[in-house]
């Protein structure tokens, strides 16, 4: 699995580029990624792959070492529902954007990294068990902090 991600990131850039370009001349083939396979759907099991795909390039000694650190755990969680919803609204009033931009800039800034966050940090070598904690705290944390933030 390991030599899989090695592969993928060292052309990460390249396969980006080419389905950028797929995806923009022929959208209508790719339809198929935004349904159902057997009630299930795709896109999610899509991330949900790429998620365990992560999980397995790191062994579960690296994630007990996870809580050693809660003092980082603590602050990244403070950032992601602090510093990254603010810098989206003084982005929005830097740029003059109207109301449903803006509200909808902070929403965005809001939201959890997802499974981009980790894929990104395996691809530069960054500490991918905290990305991945940080990921889970704080998708565990949005369905409260989100509402309450865009309120």
């Amino acid at each position: 699995m390991k030599k899989f991600f090695e592969l993928l990131s060292k052309y990460f850039g390249v396969m980006a580029v080419v389905f950028l370009l797929l995806g923009l001349f022929t959208s209508d083939k790719w339809l198929w990624v935004m349904g159902n396979v057997k009630g299930v759907f795709v896109m999610s099991l899509m991330l949900g792959l790429i998620m365990f795909g992560m999980g397995t390039t790191s062994d579960y000694k690296d994630f007990l070492g996870i809580f050693k650190r809660p003092k980082d755990v603590f602050l990244g969680a403070l950032a992601q529902y602090t510093i990254i919803p603010f810098l989206a609204f003084a982005l929005a009033k830097l740029f003059q954007l109207d109301d449903g931009l803006t509200a909808g800039l902070v929403l965005l800034g809001t939201c959890p990294g997802g499974t981009t966050s980790n894929v990104i940090t395996y691809m530069s070598k960054g500490d991918l068990v905290y990305s991945v904690t940080m990921t889970s705290v704080s998708t565990l944390f949005s369905p409260i902090m989100t509402p309450l933030l865009t309120f």
